[in-house]
Protein backbone atom coordinates (compact mmCIF):
# COMPACT_ATOMS: atom_id res chain seq x y z
CA UNK A 1 0.00 0.00 0.00
CA UNK A 2 2.83 2.39 0.83
CA UNK A 3 4.33 1.95 -2.65
CA UNK A 4 1.06 2.39 -4.58
CA UNK A 5 -0.11 5.37 -2.53
CA UNK A 6 2.79 7.48 -3.87
CA UNK A 7 0.78 9.08 -6.68
CA UNK A 8 2.71 12.35 -6.85
CA UNK A 9 1.07 15.14 -8.87
CA UNK A 10 -1.59 12.94 -10.41
CA UNK A 11 -5.24 13.81 -9.63
CA UNK A 12 -5.70 10.35 -8.09
CA UNK A 13 -5.68 9.27 -4.49
CA UNK A 14 -5.42 5.66 -3.40
CA UNK A 15 -8.54 4.67 -1.48
CA UNK A 16 -7.80 0.97 -1.00
CA UNK A 17 -5.75 -1.83 -2.56
CA UNK A 18 -6.03 -5.61 -2.60
CA UNK A 19 -3.27 -7.89 -3.83
CA UNK A 20 -2.85 -11.66 -3.74
CA UNK A 21 0.86 -12.51 -3.75
CA UNK A 22 2.30 -15.85 -2.71
CA UNK A 23 4.43 -15.72 0.38
CA UNK A 24 7.21 -17.48 -1.59
CA UNK A 25 7.40 -14.70 -4.20
CA UNK A 26 9.70 -11.73 -3.67
CA UNK A 27 9.01 -8.55 -5.71
CA UNK A 28 11.61 -5.80 -5.55
CA UNK A 29 10.39 -2.33 -4.63
CA UNK A 30 11.92 -0.93 -7.81
CA UNK A 31 9.66 -3.22 -9.87
CA UNK A 32 6.58 -2.25 -7.86
CA UNK A 33 7.42 1.42 -8.35
CA UNK A 34 7.75 0.86 -12.10
CA UNK A 35 4.44 -0.98 -12.21
CA UNK A 36 2.80 1.86 -10.30
CA UNK A 37 4.25 4.56 -12.57
CA UNK A 38 3.27 2.78 -15.79
CA UNK A 39 -0.21 1.94 -14.57
CA UNK A 40 -1.13 5.43 -13.38
CA UNK A 41 0.51 7.06 -16.40
CA UNK A 42 -1.75 5.06 -18.71
CA UNK A 43 -4.75 5.63 -16.42
CA UNK A 44 -4.11 9.38 -16.42
CA UNK A 45 -3.96 9.51 -20.23
CA UNK A 46 -7.23 7.60 -20.58
CA UNK A 47 -8.89 9.70 -17.89
CA UNK A 48 -7.80 13.00 -19.48
CA UNK A 49 -9.07 11.92 -22.91
CA UNK A 50 -12.40 10.87 -21.40
CA UNK A 51 -12.72 14.14 -19.48
CA UNK A 52 -11.88 16.19 -22.60
CA UNK A 53 -14.47 14.27 -24.61
CA UNK A 54 -17.15 14.70 -21.95
CA UNK A 55 -16.37 18.42 -21.60
CA UNK A 56 -16.72 18.96 -25.34
CA UNK A 57 -20.00 17.08 -25.41
CA UNK A 58 -21.32 19.13 -22.49
CA UNK A 59 -20.22 22.38 -24.20
CA UNK A 60 -22.01 21.36 -27.39
CA UNK A 61 -25.15 20.51 -25.42
CA UNK A 62 -25.08 23.77 -23.47
CA UNK A 63 -24.43 25.76 -26.65
CA UNK A 64 -27.39 24.11 -28.33
CA UNK A 65 -29.60 24.86 -25.35
CA UNK A 66 -28.42 28.48 -25.29
CA UNK A 67 -29.35 28.84 -28.96
CA UNK A 68 -32.71 27.25 -28.22
CA UNK A 69 -33.23 29.56 -25.23
CA UNK A 70 -32.30 32.75 -27.06
CA UNK A 71 -34.83 32.18 -29.87
CA UNK A 72 -32.64 33.55 -32.68
CA UNK A 73 -35.51 33.53 -35.15
CA UNK A 74 -36.99 36.59 -33.46
CA UNK A 75 -35.39 39.77 -34.74
CA UNK A 76 -36.48 43.17 -33.48
CA UNK A 77 -35.53 46.44 -35.08
CA UNK A 78 -33.61 49.19 -33.34
CA UNK A 79 -34.25 52.89 -33.69
CA UNK A 80 -37.74 54.28 -33.15
CA UNK A 81 -39.32 52.04 -30.55
CA UNK A 82 -43.05 51.42 -30.69
CA UNK A 83 -45.34 49.50 -28.37
CA UNK A 84 -45.79 46.86 -31.08
CA UNK A 85 -42.11 45.90 -30.86
CA UNK A 86 -41.94 45.03 -27.17
CA UNK A 87 -44.11 43.81 -24.31
CA UNK A 88 -44.03 45.87 -21.15
CA UNK A 89 -45.09 44.65 -17.71
CA UNK A 90 -45.30 46.50 -14.42
CA UNK A 91 -44.95 45.41 -10.80
CA UNK A 92 -46.56 47.44 -8.01
CA UNK A 93 -47.07 47.22 -4.26
CA UNK A 94 -49.80 49.87 -4.03
CA UNK A 95 -53.09 49.46 -5.90
CA UNK A 96 -53.75 53.21 -6.46
CA UNK A 97 -50.85 53.18 -8.94
CA UNK A 98 -53.21 51.37 -11.32
CA UNK A 99 -55.12 54.60 -11.82
CA UNK A 100 -52.07 56.21 -13.47
CA UNK A 101 -50.92 53.28 -15.61
CA UNK A 102 -52.28 52.55 -19.09
CA UNK A 103 -53.23 48.98 -18.31
CA UNK A 104 -54.34 48.22 -21.85
CA UNK A 105 -50.69 48.62 -22.90
CA UNK A 106 -49.36 46.31 -20.19
CA UNK A 107 -48.55 42.68 -20.94
CA UNK A 108 -48.63 41.60 -17.27
CA UNK A 109 -49.46 43.45 -14.07
CA UNK A 110 -47.58 42.01 -11.11
CA UNK A 111 -49.22 42.78 -7.75
CA UNK A 112 -47.21 42.35 -4.55
CA UNK A 113 -49.39 40.47 -2.07
CA UNK A 114 -49.40 42.81 0.90
CA UNK A 115 -51.62 42.26 3.93
CA UNK A 116 -53.84 45.18 2.90
CA UNK A 117 -54.38 43.86 -0.62
CA UNK A 118 -55.14 40.37 0.66
CA UNK A 119 -57.68 41.66 3.18
CA UNK A 120 -59.46 43.80 0.60
CA UNK A 121 -59.60 40.99 -1.95
CA UNK A 122 -60.95 38.68 0.75
CA UNK A 123 -63.61 41.22 1.67
CA UNK A 124 -64.56 41.54 -1.97
CA UNK A 125 -64.84 37.78 -2.35
CA UNK A 126 -67.11 37.59 0.69
CA UNK A 127 -69.32 40.40 -0.58
CA UNK A 128 -68.13 42.72 2.18
CA UNK A 129 -70.01 45.99 2.48
CA UNK A 130 -68.00 48.69 4.28
CA UNK A 131 -69.67 50.02 7.44
CA UNK A 132 -70.79 53.59 7.73
CA UNK A 133 -67.98 56.07 8.41
CA UNK A 134 -69.57 57.42 11.58
CA UNK A 135 -69.66 53.97 13.19
CA UNK A 136 -65.96 53.50 12.55
CA UNK A 137 -64.73 56.99 13.35
CA UNK A 138 -63.57 57.68 9.79
CA UNK A 139 -65.03 61.15 9.53
CA UNK A 140 -62.64 64.09 9.47
CA UNK A 141 -63.79 66.51 12.10
CA UNK A 142 -67.22 65.33 13.33
CA UNK A 143 -70.72 66.25 12.24
CA UNK A 144 -72.58 65.23 9.09
CA UNK A 145 -70.35 64.79 6.07
CA UNK A 146 -71.28 64.53 2.43
CA UNK A 147 -70.17 61.48 0.43
CA UNK A 148 -67.39 63.55 -1.15
CA UNK A 149 -65.89 64.23 2.25
CA UNK A 150 -66.04 60.67 3.53
CA UNK A 151 -62.91 58.54 3.27
CA UNK A 152 -62.51 54.89 4.32
CA UNK A 153 -59.53 52.59 3.77
CA UNK A 154 -61.70 50.05 1.99
CA UNK A 155 -63.35 52.63 -0.25
CA UNK A 156 -59.96 53.96 -1.39
CA UNK A 157 -58.99 50.47 -2.59
CA UNK A 158 -62.42 49.34 -3.78
CA UNK A 159 -62.17 50.72 -7.32
CA UNK A 160 -58.71 49.19 -7.75
CA UNK A 161 -59.98 45.79 -6.61
CA UNK A 162 -62.81 46.01 -9.15
CA UNK A 163 -60.24 46.85 -11.80
CA UNK A 164 -58.14 43.79 -10.95
CA UNK A 165 -61.18 41.57 -11.34
CA UNK A 166 -61.66 42.95 -14.86
CA UNK A 167 -58.10 42.26 -16.03
CA UNK A 168 -57.56 38.80 -14.54
CA UNK A 169 -55.72 37.61 -17.63
CA UNK A 170 -52.99 40.18 -16.95
CA UNK A 171 -52.80 40.01 -13.16
CA UNK A 172 -49.94 38.05 -11.58
CA UNK A 173 -49.86 38.03 -7.77
CA UNK A 174 -46.34 38.15 -6.38
CA UNK A 175 -45.51 36.34 -3.14
CA UNK A 176 -42.68 37.46 -0.84
CA UNK A 177 -39.23 35.93 -0.60
CA UNK A 178 -39.66 35.08 3.08
CA UNK A 179 -42.60 33.11 4.45
CA UNK A 180 -42.13 31.94 8.03
CA UNK A 181 -43.38 28.73 9.59
CA UNK A 182 -44.48 30.62 12.71
CA UNK A 183 -45.31 34.22 13.50
CA UNK A 184 -48.05 36.71 14.22
CA UNK A 185 -50.15 35.78 11.17
CA UNK A 186 -49.03 37.91 8.24
CA UNK A 187 -46.02 36.59 6.32
CA UNK A 188 -46.48 33.03 7.57
CA UNK A 189 -46.74 30.12 5.17
CA UNK A 190 -50.22 29.22 6.45
CA UNK A 191 -51.41 32.80 5.95
CA UNK A 192 -50.36 32.86 2.31
CA UNK A 193 -51.75 29.37 1.77
CA UNK A 194 -55.19 30.69 2.70
CA UNK A 195 -54.69 33.84 0.64
CA UNK A 196 -53.75 31.81 -2.43
CA UNK A 197 -56.86 29.67 -2.03
CA UNK A 198 -59.05 32.81 -1.88
CA UNK A 199 -57.45 34.18 -5.05
CA UNK A 200 -57.77 30.90 -6.93
CA UNK A 201 -61.44 30.74 -5.90
CA UNK A 202 -61.86 34.11 -7.66
CA UNK A 203 -60.30 32.60 -10.82
CA UNK A 204 -56.91 34.29 -10.47
CA UNK A 205 -54.50 31.76 -11.99
CA UNK A 206 -51.13 33.51 -12.26
CA UNK A 207 -48.63 33.75 -9.42
CA UNK A 208 -45.02 34.85 -9.08
CA UNK A 209 -42.74 33.35 -6.45
CA UNK A 210 -39.28 34.26 -5.17
CA UNK A 211 -38.70 31.17 -3.04
CA UNK A 212 -38.87 27.57 -4.26
CA UNK A 213 -40.57 26.61 -1.00
CA UNK A 214 -43.61 28.57 -2.15
CA UNK A 215 -44.25 26.01 -4.89
CA UNK A 216 -45.95 23.89 -2.24
CA UNK A 217 -48.71 26.48 -2.00
CA UNK A 218 -49.93 25.39 -5.41
CA UNK A 219 -49.82 21.60 -5.18
CA UNK A 220 -52.60 20.18 -7.32
CA UNK A 221 -53.74 23.62 -8.51
CA UNK A 222 -54.22 24.63 -12.13
CA UNK A 223 -52.07 27.76 -12.11
CA UNK A 224 -49.27 29.44 -14.03
CA UNK A 225 -46.09 30.07 -12.03
CA UNK A 226 -43.60 32.85 -12.70
CA UNK A 227 -40.08 32.99 -11.22
CA UNK A 228 -38.93 36.35 -9.89
CA UNK A 229 -35.29 37.41 -9.87
CA UNK A 230 -34.50 36.37 -6.23
CA UNK A 231 -34.46 32.81 -7.59
CA UNK A 232 -31.25 33.94 -9.34
CA UNK A 233 -31.61 32.66 -12.87
CA UNK A 234 -28.04 33.53 -13.87
CA UNK A 235 -27.30 31.09 -16.68
CA UNK A 236 -29.14 29.13 -19.39
CA UNK A 237 -29.02 25.92 -17.37
CA UNK A 238 -30.90 27.51 -14.48
CA UNK A 239 -33.44 28.89 -16.95
CA UNK A 240 -33.96 25.42 -18.38
CA UNK A 241 -34.34 23.98 -14.89
CA UNK A 242 -37.05 26.51 -14.08
CA UNK A 243 -38.84 25.42 -17.24
CA UNK A 244 -38.57 21.77 -16.18
CA UNK A 245 -40.13 22.67 -12.83
CA UNK A 246 -43.10 24.17 -14.66
CA UNK A 247 -42.40 27.91 -14.51
CA UNK A 248 -43.97 29.85 -17.36
CA UNK A 249 -41.71 32.90 -17.15
CA UNK A 250 -38.62 34.01 -15.29
CA UNK A 251 -37.11 37.40 -14.45
CA UNK A 252 -33.38 37.98 -14.81
CA UNK A 253 -31.52 39.70 -12.01
CA UNK A 254 -31.10 43.51 -12.17
CA UNK A 255 -27.70 42.93 -10.51
CA UNK A 256 -26.41 40.98 -13.52
CA UNK A 257 -24.05 42.45 -16.12
CA UNK A 258 -24.69 43.09 -19.79
CA UNK A 259 -22.75 40.17 -21.23
CA UNK A 260 -24.35 37.54 -19.01
CA UNK A 261 -27.85 38.97 -19.49
CA UNK A 262 -27.56 38.45 -23.23
CA UNK A 263 -27.23 34.70 -22.68
CA UNK A 264 -30.63 34.71 -20.95
CA UNK A 265 -32.70 36.68 -23.45
CA UNK A 266 -35.79 34.73 -24.54
CA UNK A 267 -39.51 35.07 -25.10
CA UNK A 268 -40.27 33.88 -21.57
CA UNK A 269 -37.75 36.17 -19.82
CA UNK A 270 -38.47 39.56 -18.29
CA UNK A 271 -35.68 42.15 -18.08
CA UNK A 272 -36.17 44.73 -15.34
CA UNK A 273 -35.69 48.22 -16.77
CA UNK A 274 -36.50 50.28 -13.69
CA UNK A 275 -36.47 49.33 -10.02
CA UNK A 276 -35.66 50.48 -6.51
CA UNK A 277 -33.48 47.47 -5.75
CA UNK A 278 -33.93 46.27 -2.16
CA UNK A 279 -30.37 46.05 -0.88
CA UNK A 280 -31.30 44.25 2.33
CA UNK A 281 -34.13 43.73 4.79
CA UNK A 282 -33.73 43.84 8.55
CA UNK A 283 -36.16 42.31 11.03
CA UNK A 284 -35.54 45.26 13.35
CA UNK A 285 -36.73 48.85 12.99
CA UNK A 286 -33.92 51.34 12.44
CA UNK A 287 -36.01 54.14 13.93
CA UNK A 288 -36.82 52.22 17.10
CA UNK A 289 -33.13 51.36 17.51
CA UNK A 290 -32.16 55.02 17.16
CA UNK A 291 -34.82 56.24 19.58
CA UNK A 292 -34.45 53.21 21.87
CA UNK A 293 -38.19 52.89 22.09
CA UNK A 294 -41.09 51.66 19.95
CA UNK A 295 -44.54 53.27 20.13
CA UNK A 296 -46.16 50.24 18.47
CA UNK A 297 -47.33 49.71 14.89
CA UNK A 298 -50.61 51.58 15.28
CA UNK A 299 -48.95 54.63 16.84
CA UNK A 300 -45.81 54.77 14.71
CA UNK A 301 -45.39 57.64 12.24
CA UNK A 302 -41.96 56.62 10.94
CA UNK A 303 -41.89 56.06 7.17
CA UNK A 304 -38.34 56.47 5.95
CA UNK A 305 -34.91 57.79 6.84
CA UNK A 306 -31.94 58.84 4.70
CA UNK A 307 -28.64 57.29 5.79
CA UNK A 308 -25.09 57.70 4.50
CA UNK A 309 -22.07 55.41 4.70
CA UNK A 310 -18.43 56.34 5.19
CA UNK A 311 -17.92 56.65 1.41
CA UNK A 312 -20.68 59.17 0.95
CA UNK A 313 -23.17 56.72 -0.60
CA UNK A 314 -26.73 57.54 0.42
CA UNK A 315 -29.53 55.07 1.07
CA UNK A 316 -33.17 55.17 2.10
CA UNK A 317 -34.18 53.06 5.11
CA UNK A 318 -37.93 52.44 4.90
CA UNK A 319 -40.45 51.13 7.41
CA UNK A 320 -42.15 47.93 6.23
CA UNK A 321 -44.46 46.71 9.00
CA UNK A 322 -41.82 47.25 11.70
CA UNK A 323 -39.05 45.79 9.52
CA UNK A 324 -36.49 47.94 7.72
CA UNK A 325 -36.00 47.75 3.96
CA UNK A 326 -33.00 49.62 2.56
CA UNK A 327 -32.93 50.87 -1.04
CA UNK A 328 -30.47 53.10 -2.85
CA UNK A 329 -31.06 56.83 -3.04
CA UNK A 330 -31.04 56.51 -6.83
CA UNK A 331 -33.16 53.89 -8.62
CA UNK A 332 -31.76 51.39 -11.10
CA UNK A 333 -32.74 52.33 -14.67
CA UNK A 334 -31.73 51.17 -18.15
CA UNK A 335 -34.91 52.21 -19.94
CA UNK A 336 -32.90 54.30 -22.40
CA UNK A 337 -31.32 51.06 -23.65
CA UNK A 338 -34.56 49.49 -24.87
CA UNK A 339 -33.65 50.01 -28.58
CA UNK A 340 -30.32 48.19 -28.08
CA UNK A 341 -31.97 45.37 -26.15
CA UNK A 342 -34.58 44.99 -28.88
CA UNK A 343 -31.80 44.76 -31.43
CA UNK A 344 -30.18 42.04 -29.28
CA UNK A 345 -33.38 39.99 -29.47
CA UNK A 346 -35.10 40.78 -26.16
CA UNK A 347 -38.63 42.17 -26.19
CA UNK A 348 -40.10 41.61 -22.70
CA UNK A 349 -39.39 44.27 -20.10
CA UNK A 350 -40.62 45.09 -16.61
CA UNK A 351 -40.97 48.25 -14.57
CA UNK A 352 -41.07 47.91 -10.77
CA UNK A 353 -42.86 50.56 -8.72
CA UNK A 354 -42.28 49.20 -5.23
CA UNK A 355 -41.02 50.41 -1.85
CA UNK A 356 -40.81 54.10 -2.71
CA UNK A 357 -43.98 56.24 -2.64
CA UNK A 358 -44.53 57.15 -6.27
CA UNK A 359 -46.65 60.14 -7.19
CA UNK A 360 -48.72 60.13 -10.39
CA UNK A 361 -46.26 62.65 -11.86
CA UNK A 362 -43.32 60.32 -11.14
CA UNK A 363 -45.10 57.37 -12.75
CA UNK A 364 -46.00 59.39 -15.84
CA UNK A 365 -42.37 60.53 -16.09
CA UNK A 366 -41.08 56.95 -16.01
CA UNK A 367 -43.43 55.72 -18.73
CA UNK A 368 -42.71 58.81 -20.81
CA UNK A 369 -39.02 57.96 -20.55
CA UNK A 370 -39.77 54.47 -21.83
CA UNK A 371 -41.72 55.78 -24.78
CA UNK A 372 -38.91 58.18 -25.73
CA UNK A 373 -36.00 55.95 -24.65
CA UNK A 374 -34.52 58.73 -22.54
CA UNK A 375 -32.10 58.42 -19.65
CA UNK A 376 -33.77 58.82 -16.26
CA UNK A 377 -32.28 61.58 -14.15
CA UNK A 378 -30.67 60.67 -10.82
CA UNK A 379 -30.63 56.97 -11.66
CA UNK A 380 -27.91 54.33 -11.81
CA UNK A 381 -27.20 51.50 -14.25
CA UNK A 382 -25.79 49.28 -11.50
CA UNK A 383 -23.66 46.42 -12.82
CA UNK A 384 -25.06 46.59 -16.34
CA UNK A 385 -22.20 48.75 -17.63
Amino acid sequence: REVFSRLGETPFELARIHAEISAKVFVPLSLLNEIRRDYFKNLLEVWQKEMAYRCEEIKKWVKGKCIELSNPDHNFSAGNVSTEEYRLSVKIDKLPYLNTISLEKMYKVYIVLTDEIIRNLTKKAEGFSPPSPSSQGWDRGGGDLSSDETVTPFMMENDSIDLLLKIKDKVVFSLPVIMRDNGCGFETYAYFKKAVQVLIAQNFRQFQISNLGAMGLFDGEDVLLYADYPLYCLNPLSAMKLREWGFTRYTVSPEDDKENLRTLFSEDADVIMYQDIPLFTSETCVWANMKRRCPGMNQCSFKQLMVENEYGDRFVAMNDRCKTVVIGERPFSIIHLIPKLLNAGQRDFRIDLCYRDYTPEMIVGIFSGIQNSTTMKYSTMGNYE
